[in-house]
């Protein structure tokens, strides 16, 4: 496995703006307007000129030094004020920046990459219609009682999912060089730090750095709806149609694109064979009829006529004789194409929805058959009887598509329905094999290093599956659109996926580079809450995301540690335990009530609330020795509930719901906070007020006037006995409490922008908080003297979360910011010790038992794990 370091950025030469290297630059408000950030850039050297050294930074933090600002008495109680402050003189006009140098880089904008667009085919010309010799129309059939269903009992399916990985990485921005100085001398030199740190990726979803990415081939003037795979003049081809009456051969090669007239309105249907020699499709339209077209010259005949378009129709070459198998309504019949002729005709209960040929161990040709009722059929075409014989026992309603697949011990079908499942059952022992619940709408089956492996699609990517087995092996990132139709085709260089979309885009997948280099599959949408629990033996992760799901990940491997809990859209989750169990509490204001899921088994083991309860977010809290959740819904009620027996004990609110930087990011302004054998619970409202209230009888304790806008953050802390709370607000205001009498004990000066992110920590001893704004500022505090320590490097862009923890001693903060820049500080010197650089916005970071560092960014998830450089 290939693994990426980054390397600690150089603490000097200007490294004052948004990613490593990047010369300090004007600062982005919330508003998009910029206002300066400190002093004006290194001009680089003239040509032939020496390069100026890059001047030493001040100290990180105040000019007494961090270490020194550690330390005191906390501060003297000031009176708590009893109404709210006035706010503040609006600031004057902020200069307009100057224009940044040519050097300048600017951050990498989130957001889909466009895919490469490899060699645009040129369409030929239109070959000329050929005559259509006439053709019979399709002979009726008595209906055929279905036989008796088989004995062998099917095996019960084993759930797999997986769901998306987003975006591919983007590139990370160069490190400066060390600059020499003017007099000849040595580069200047860093502040030392003991804390420089590598960072090692162990694992993330989406696509892994060598995988193989999605190509587009060629772009069509039309949708693509219909498409089957064949080879014309040696050259494998993709056979297209549409909703106009072209057929379009786009050579897998080149991207040229031929054009046919197909005779039809709109072509439904299409299959590929050789007959004679010769590459055919065989079409048929939406005003009925079936037509054969040769591929390399255009010429066309009837098959058959009639009203009514075939419904599904397959091609073989199975025992040497080339056949189509068609559909009309409950009507199935076997045309010999190099005969013209037909050979069989059989009926159906219902209305025929999926065929498929194929040939049995003995080479022989059959027909796989599915209708309405959800019958599942076999049929022999190289006999006279008519009978259709069952596979299963069970009814397959709703099947949509039947995809055959050679496995060790013999054929297969995969049966897709409309929910996007996929059924895969041994035609020789009519039994299922494996069962994907979320396989999605499309399949193909092929072998990779002589795997047999089933690929689906049902968003923008394709993910692979062993077909015998249904575990799932890897996924493919990132076509622009969700796929129409789906093949695979066997190339030189080994089998590939071909995708044709609504654009008219036709994409190929490389799957045996895939395969060799796998990716975890991540959410379809983006993450909104990530936590951490421990299942047994187990570190694991828990996420919720916009596209309705909660995971559940081992931090080790990556892999899911159990199916994927569908919730609602967006959905968010905690973690906590009951009775020495790990649960997860997830919910979303789409959803009813909130699910309970056991942890250790992935089962649902209980609901908190009512049909009518529409929650947004929980918090899990202990009250009296009793694992509670509190729940808030979309006006900012919070609900505590018993988790034991599902019961509400009182209710409190309304309170302030913070928007964060990014889209959906949204939180209760809501908290607990343990004091003694008592636990209270914390709440700021719109008006800047913070409640605070008995979790076990209900009772309001106090109501400080906290500041003069609403709250964004609450932080509970302890110093030196003394339970305290931060608050920040959507004005910029930074103030820490007494708890229990509401005495205000510092005030920290610092942020102009709405305080978005906050977190204490133990440094040396001394409670530490870290905050960052949504105008890209981080501050660093002395919770015990209530004094400032200093300005961490900040972003161009709104901090979107803060988390703590240590390495080897090392106190270490994180920050990350909304255009995907992370940075890990020690905070002992106030110095960042490396930057990393995610392809997506940051939601949330946590850090793991053994210092990983998880991050959400986008859709997925990325662990990274420290080491010391040698």
């Amino acid at each position: 496995m290939t693994h990426e370091y980054f390397v600690p950025p150089p603490p000097y030469g200007g490294d004052d703006g948004e990613g490593a290297g990047l010369q300090q630059r004007p600062a982005a408000d919330r508003s998009g307007q910029e206002r300066p950030a400190g002093s004006p850039p290194v001009p680089a050297a003239a040509p032939g000129e020496p390069a100026q050294a890059h001047p030493v930074p001040p100290p990180p933090y105040a000019p007494s030094g961090f270490e020194s600002g550690l330390g005191g008495e906390p501060p003297a109680a000031a009176e708590p004020p009893r109404r709210p402050e006035p706010p503040a003189e609006p600031p004057a006009p902020a200069a307009a920046p100057a224009e940044p140098p040519a050097a300048h880089r600017s951050e990498p904008e989130p957001g889909h990459q466009p895919l490469p667009q490899r060699k645009p085919g040129a369409t030929a010309p239109v070959a000329p219609p050929a005559a259509e010799p006439a053709a019979p129309s399709v002979p009726a059939a008595a209906p055929v009682p279905a036989a008796a269903p088989p004995a062998a009992a099917p095996v019960p399916p084993a759930e797999r999912s997986a769901e998306r990985p987003a975006e591919a990485p983007a590139e990370r921005p160069e490190q400066p060089a060390q600059q020499p100085r003017p007099d000849g001398g040595a580069p200047p030199r860093p502040v030392p730090s003991p804390a420089s740190l590598l960072w090692q990726r162990r694992w993330t979803t989406g696509p892994h750095p060598d995988a193989a990415l999605p190509n587009v081939i060629a772009t069509l003037p039309d949708a693509i709806t219909v498409m089957a795979p064949a080879e014309v003049a040696g050259r494998p081809v993709a056979v297209l149609g549409g909703h106009d009456s072209k057929v379009r051969v786009v050579d897998l090669l080149s991207g040229a694109v031929t054009e046919h007239d197909s005779g039809h309105t709109v072509v439904r249907a299409l299959a590929c064979t050789v007959v004679g020699g010769d590459p055919v499709a065989v079409t048929s339209g939406a005003e009925g009829g079936v037509r054969m077209l040769r591929l390399d010259t255009g010429e066309r005949s009837l098959v058959s006529t009639g009203p009514v378009p075939a419904t599904a129709l397959d091609c073989t070459t199975a025992g040497g004789i080339p056949r189509a198998v068609l559909a009309y309504d409950r009507t199935v019949a076997v045309w010999n194409l190099a005969e013209r002729r037909f050979e069989k005709v059989g009926s159906t209960a219902d209305a025929v929805t999926a065929v498929a040929c194929a040939e049995d161990l003995w080479q022989r040709p059959v027909a796989i058959v599915a209708d309405a009722s959800g019958q599942l059929m076999q049929w022999r075409m190289d006999q006279a009887d008519v009978a259709f014989q069952p596979l299963s026992a069970d009814t397959h309603r709703g099947t949509s598509a039947l995809v055959p697949a050679r496995l060790a011990g013999g054929l297969a079908v995969a049966v897709l329905d409309d929910r996007g499942g996929v059924s895969v059952r041994d035609l020789a022992t009519r039994t299922q094999r494996c069962h994907i619940s979320s396989g999605g709408g499309l399949a193909a089956a092929t072998r990779v290093n002589d795997e047999p492996v089933l690929v689906t699609a049902g968003s923008r990517n394709l993910h692979l599956w062993n077909a015998g087995t249904g575990d799932w092996i890897t996924a493919i990132i990132g076509a622009a659109s969700v796929p129409r139709v789906l093949s695979v085709i066997q190339l030189e260089d080994g089998p590939v996926a071909v995708t044709g979309h609504t654009s008219g885009e036709l994409v190929l997948w490389d799957l045996a580079h895939a395969v060799a280099h796998p990716s975890v599959p991540g959410h379809e949408a983006p993450v909104t809450t990530l936590g951490r629990a421990r299942v047994g033996e187990r570190s694991v992760v828990v996420t919720a995301g916009q596209d309705g799901t909660a995971r559940v990940w081992d931090i080790a491997t990556g892999s899911p540690a159990q199916a994927v809990t569908r919730v609602g859209e967006p959905a968010w989750l905690v973690a906590g335990s009951v009775a020495g169990r790990p649960v997860m509490v997830s919910g979303s204001p789409d959803a009813p009530a909130a699910k309970v899921t056991d942890l250790a088994t992935g089962t649902e083991v209980a609901a908190i609330g009512s049909a009518s309860d529409r929650f947004i977010a929980g918090l899990f809290t202990e009250v009296a020795g009793k694992p509670c959740v509190a729940t808030a819904d979309d006006s900012g009620v919070v609900d505590l509930w018993d988790l034991r027996t599902g019961v509400a004990s009182h209710r409190r609110g309304r309170f302030h719901i913070f928007r964060g930087p990014l889209q959906g990011m949204q939180r209760v302004v809501v908290g607990t906070a343990p004091a003694g054998e008592r636990t209270f619970g914390l709440g700021g409202d719109d008006e800047g007020n913070l409640h605070v209230w008995d979790l076990a009888t209900g009772a309001e304790q106090t109501v400080i006037s906290a500041h003069s806008a609403p709250v964004s953050v609450i932080e509970v802390t302890e110093i030196k006995g003394r339970t305290t709370v931060v608050t920040g607000s959507v004005s910029g205001g930074l103030k820490m409490w007494d708890l229990l009498d509401g005495t205000q004990l510092a005030e920290f000066s610092g942020h102009s922008d709405p305080v978005s992110a906050l977190a204490v920590t133990d440094v040396g001893g001394v409670r530490v908080a870290v905050s960052g704004g949504d105008g890209g500022e981080l501050w660093a505090w002395n919770l015990a003297t209530g004094t400032r320590l200093g300005q961490l490097r900040g972003y161009a862009s709104a901090v979107t979360a803060i988390t703590v923890g240590s390495f080897e001693g090392q106190s270490l903060a994180a920050t990350s910011s909304a255009q995907g820049y992370v940075r890990v500080w020690d905070l002992r010197v106030g110095r960042s010790v490396t930057e990393l650089v995610m392809p997506n916005p940051v939601a949330a970071l946590a850090f793991g038992p053994g210092s990983e560092l998880v991050i959400a960014h986008g859709a997925d998830i990325a662990v990274y794990e420290p080491t010391k450089p040698e």
